[in-house]
């Protein structure tokens, strides 16, 4: 069964250590890993807030939104297509929410979820 946690604060670093640890992101140079290492280097001084969902013990998605209300997600491949991703987004959106996309079916995906895509 998936197990669903929303992080803030200083919460957000733990999370996003442990997607570091657990290379939960598509590529080295993907926006989602620098992300994550500036929290780990500044804090949360993007005031953000991460949705996780765990396969019992195991970190299989996350899911970002931050102070411009610009969200980026990421599941595990072998658990995509699931409905994993849009719960993830529900937990961190807000009204105002934008994505940017990169991999294949991303653009697909928020357009699903009623996301507009970002002006920046």
């Amino acid at each position: 069964m998936i197990r669903y946690e929303v992080y803030s604060g200083k919460d957000v670093i733990e999370i996003a250590t442990t997607a570091l640890q657990e290379r939960l992101y598509h590529h080295p140079d993907w926006s989602l890993k620098q992300t994550l290492k500036v929290i780990l280097k500044f804090g949360n001084i993007m005031r953000c807030t991460i949705a996780a969902a765990f396969d019992g013990e195991t970190l299989i998605g996350i899911c970002y939104n931050d102070k411009y209300l610009e969200v980026e997600t990421y599941v595990r491949p072998n658990y995509r297509r699931k409905g994993i991703g849009s719960e993830l987004l529900k937990l961190v959106y807000v009204d105002g929410t934008t994505f940017n996309y990169g991999i294949e079916g991303s653009l697909e995906f928020y357009l699903k979820n009623q996301l507009e895509a970002s002006q920046r």
